[in-house]
């Protein structure tokens, strides 16, 4: 009688997000503009994989030298959680939502919504006059 069995330790393999990331269909889906204002500018994506689909809203901040983005937390935002769980067995962490959004901001779509957006706002870090001495 056995009671104890040694059981062979298995390394569990580690999913790099970059990789899941290159499976996905990431595609343009609308702007709810009742969110956006002259900080922020919210989009609606689909995340697609084969025939499941799911959306998120990213957030850019608009007040910043730099743009920066991710996944906006809002109503959408469990439902993308459950999304990489059920499909991938990965939990989406924070650096994830910013490749996410950052893969997002190469394409030519958002460069054209960035622009038409943008165009009538003057970004508040912009505004700042810098004095001669």
């Amino acid at each position: 009688m056995v009671l104890f069995k040694k059981i062979p330790y298995k390394k569990l393999e580690s999913v790099s997000f970059t990789s899941i990331l290159q499976q996905l269909s990431i595609d343009f889906h609308s702007i709810p503009e009742a969110k956006c204002d002259e900080r922020t500018l919210y989009i609606t994506i689909s995340l697609s994989y084969y025939s499941k689909k799911s959306i998120c809203d990213l957030i850019f901040l608009l007040d910043r030298p730099t743009l920066a983005g991710a996944i906006s937390l809002n109503e959408h935002y469990d439902p993308i959680r459950r999304f990489f769980i059920e499909h991938f067995d990965y939990t989406l962490c924070y650096e994830d939502e910013i490749l996410i959004a950052n893969t997002f901001m190469k394409t030519n779509r958002f460069k054209e919504i960035y622009t038409n957006y943008t165009s009538n706002i003057k970004r508040p870090h912009e505004s700042i006059v810098r004095s001669s001495y």
